[in-house]
């Protein structure tokens, strides 16, 4: 065999033994929360099927799972980039979901995503207009759900955009790490729920009631602490 294959034999014999502590040390089970979720953006994918932004979210939910294999190998720049960039094009969707035109320019490589437009507190997906439109009843919380997009956005560019704080954090050689093992799992969590609620706020009101009760559990896990969601599925229960 080729002396070059042969090295990344050792590095994906390098990558086991990393697995293996990371399991180890993974008592709580984040690993296993975390990887659950996919079959939640399955869920949601089977839903919006025929839509055309489910290309789109197709790509996001894909760049979570590498994530999630990323992070387990301890290739935790490459998890904190895949986070981000299953925030920004989950929330791009949505987005793109109102306009048919960027969302196809996208397609052929004429449009980007630009974060900032995404999230603008005037126009974006968090803004009055859009959340009203959709799904009025979140427009209450919509406000905090935005700077929560915003912050841990901003915490895993770090890591993308290699700053001076993960630059000393990041360990020098393929290795298991807690503390970021930890950190990609706090920001994951985040990011599911700052999902879900673009989500919900978004396509909700269009999901018919064999769809709601597929999506109730993982919608009550996520933003069961919102009297809006409570009172929203024992109306569709017929208990409101």
């Amino acid at each position: 065999m080729d002396s070059t294959f042969e090295y990344y034999l050792s590095v994906n014999r390098n990558f086991n033994e990393i697995i293996n502590k990371t399991s180890d040390f993974d008592t709580k089970s984040l690993q296993a929360h975390s990887h659950a979720f996919l079959e939640d953006l399955d869920k949601w994918m089977n839903l919006l099927e025929t839509r055309s932004e489910n290309k789109m979210f197709k790509v996001a939910f894909l760049e979570y799972h590498h994530g999630l294999i990323a992070v387990a190998q301890g290739q935790y720049r490459q998890a904190f980039n895949s986070l981000r960039f299953f925030l920004e094009h989950c929330l791009a969707g949505v987005y793109f979901s109102v306009n048919e035109l960027k969302l196809k320019l996208w397609m052929i490589g004429k449009e980007d995503v630009f974060w900032n437009k995404v999230i603008d507190k005037e126009s974006g997906i968090f803004s009055n207009d859009f959340i009203t439109c959709f799904g009025e009843g979140f427009l209450e919380a919509s406000d905090g759900y935005r700077i929560l997009a915003q912050e841990v956005y901003r915490e895993c560019s770090e890591f993308t955009h290699g700053n001076y704080r993960t630059q000393i954090y990041l360990p020098s050689s393929l290795e298991f790490n807690e503390e970021l093992f930890l950190e990609w799992h706090d920001k994951a969590e985040s990011i599911r729920v700052v999902i879900t609620f673009c989500l919900c706020a978004r396509y909700l009101n269009e999901v018919s009631s064999i769809g709601l009760y597929k999506l109730e559990a993982m919608i009550s896990q996520y933003l069961g602490n919102l009297k809006y969601i409570q009172n929203y599925f024992l109306s569709d229960r017929g208990e409101g």
